[in-house]
């Protein structure tokens, strides 16, 4: 995943914690992770793991939509953003199966 990415997630789940008065330690034992991982993850030093980023996204009231929307991908390249579009567009129509 893209470094920038990593550290606008960070950045965004840190001003979360923040504005709900939360240190990493008391995040992380309501998160059940260990606090070095909260600090990892608010500095983008590596992914972090969907099911994690829920938890935070539900101890800090925020829905992950929410951290999304707040993420910058100007940057992402052409390949990585073909991929977000991909799934969401047919380049041809499925062939209709014959039945016999």
């Amino acid at each position: 995943m893209d470094k920038k990415v990593l550290k606008s997630l960070g950045k965004a789940l840190k001003h979360g914690r923040i504005e709900e008065n939360l240190t990493q330690n008391a995040l992380a034992e309501l998160v059940d992770v260990d606090w070095t991982t909260i600090g990892c993850i608010e500095r983008g030093v590596h992914p972090c793991n969907i099911l994690i980023f829920i938890k935070i996204c539900q101890v800090l009231k925020l829905s992950p939509s929410e951290i999304f929307d707040t993420l910058d991908l100007n940057h992402v390249n052409r390949r990585v953003k073909g991929m977000l579009k991909g799934p969401l567009k047919r380049k041809r129509k499925p062939q209709e199966r014959h039945l016999k």
